[in-house]
C-alpha cells in the first residue's frame, strides 16, 4: 500500500528533531547545538512535500528526507535526513491522546 500524504501529516518528534508535515509543507528543527534542549528552536529547513517514489520501496518526502516504505507506519516513522551525510532518525508521531 502506497503511502499518501493523509498518512504522514502531522508532527512527528525524537529527543533531538521536530519535524512538521502540513498545508503541503515539510519543516524540520532540531535542538542539537542550542541551549534549549526541551524545544526544537533552530530551523533545519522547511521545503515543499513531494511524496514521490524513487523506486517501489523509498518514498522521497521532500528534498531532503526520504523514508523506506516499510519503515512509516501510523505512530512510528523511520527517515533519512540527506544533509552532508545520510542521518537516520526514527521519529514518533505526536497525539493528544
Amino acid at each position: 500500500m502506497k503511502t499518501e500524504e493523509n498518512d504522514i501529516t502531522g508532527i512527528w518528534y525524537s529527543d533531538e528533531y521536530l519535524m512538521t508535515i502540513e498545508n503541503g509543507r515539510v519543516r524540520l528543527n532540531t535542538n542539537i547545538d542550542t541551549l534549549h534542549k526541551p524545544f526544537y528552536t533552530q530551523n533545519i529547513f522547511d521545503e515543499a512535500l513531494t511524496l514521490t517514489y524513487e523506486n517501489d520501496k523509498v518514498l522521497r518526502i521532500s528534498e531532503h528526507i526520504v523514508a523506506p516504505e516499510y519503515a512509516i507506519g501510523k505512530e512510528v516513522m523511520s527517515i533519512f535526513l540527506k544533509l552532508e551525510m545520510l542521518i537516520p532518525v526514527r521519529l514518533i508521531k505526536f497525539t493528544n491522546d
